[in-house]
């Protein structure tokens, strides 16, 4: 791909940055019991600060693509929150999983021409993970799947801070840890209990969650991979990444942007 097909897409409205970041927290708490941190992390404010960052970007995407009137449809590969996702959305008749990484660099955005140099990623952490299942689907009437590679940026070099802080008290804390305790993360073929009844328990012992934003950040959307693109990926280890703004802590595979089509090539076409 080439720089002029990065996508810069920024949500100006307030009521709408709230409604995709609320969207995403709802979701993490709601599904922190039933989700296996496959590092060994036992922090649920940082597990659910995780989840809630990667459903962001997702929510995000989906923002993008409503308003170009792309026809995506995440119904099909919705999954209850007490189950693993399994694809974020159906387009052409693809399963797409979303690929958000996040960068710490200076400034709103970096030069256009560097989110070429950065890694697209898969996680490979084992034969369970992500990179085995690349050409997976779920739905018989879909034909194969794909990547759709996406960026934000999470903070400058001098923060110390994640760039989202969620607050809930003491209690409402302690009340999802029972229900990890109880669920171990792990996915449950039959209804645990209904989302409304989650709510009601979790808001007798605390206020409504906040949450606060260090800024709002633009989403870069970059390449896609389908089948015929995983021959350009290589096996990344956490030691092997050199970019100055991009890290991470599990092996992937992984290739440079500029190696990839555009999402917004694929989409003309």
């Amino acid at each position: 791909m080439i720089s002029e097909e990065i996508i810069f897409y920024k949500i100006s409205e307030v009521e709408e940055q709230k409604r995709i970041m609320n969207t995403a927290i709802d979701y993490a708490i709601l599904s922190i019991p039933f989700t296996l941190d496959r590092l060994g992390n036992r922090n649920l404010t940082k597990n659910i600060l995780n989840i809630a960052k990667g459903k962001f970007a997702e929510n995000y995407f989906y923002s993008y693509c409503d308003s170009k009137g792309i026809k995506y449809d995440s119904k099909p590969v919705t999954t209850p929150f007490y189950q693993a996702d399994k694809k974020d959305f159906v387009l052409n008749d693809l399963e797409w999983d979303i690929k958000n990484n996040y960068l710490v660099h200076s400034g709103n955005t970096l030069n256009v021409n560097e989110y070429l140099d950065q890694l697209a990623l898969i996680p490979n952490r084992g034969p369970w993970d992500q990179w085995s299942k690349r050409n997976s689907k779920n739905l018989l009437e879909t034909r194969g799947a794909g990547y759709v590679f996406t960026y934000m940026k999470k903070g400058s070099p001098n923060d110390k801070n994640e760039f989202l802080k969620i607050n809930m008290s003491l209690e409402q804390k302690n009340f999802m840890l029972d229900l990890y305790e109880k669920f171990e993360g792990k996915n449950q073929h039959q209804v645990p209990y209904e989302a409304d009844e989650f709510w009601k328990k979790f808001y007798s012992v605390g206020p409504k969650y906040s949450f606060e934003l260090t800024e709002f950040p633009s989403l870069i959307i970059c390449g896609i991979a389908l089948e015929n693109d995983f021959q350009k990926f290589r096996q990344i280890k956490p030691s092997s990444v050199y970019s100055k703004y991009l890290r991470t802590i599990i092996e992937n595979m992984g290739t440079e942007t500029r190696n990839l089509q555009s999402f917004q090539e694929y989409i003309n076409k």
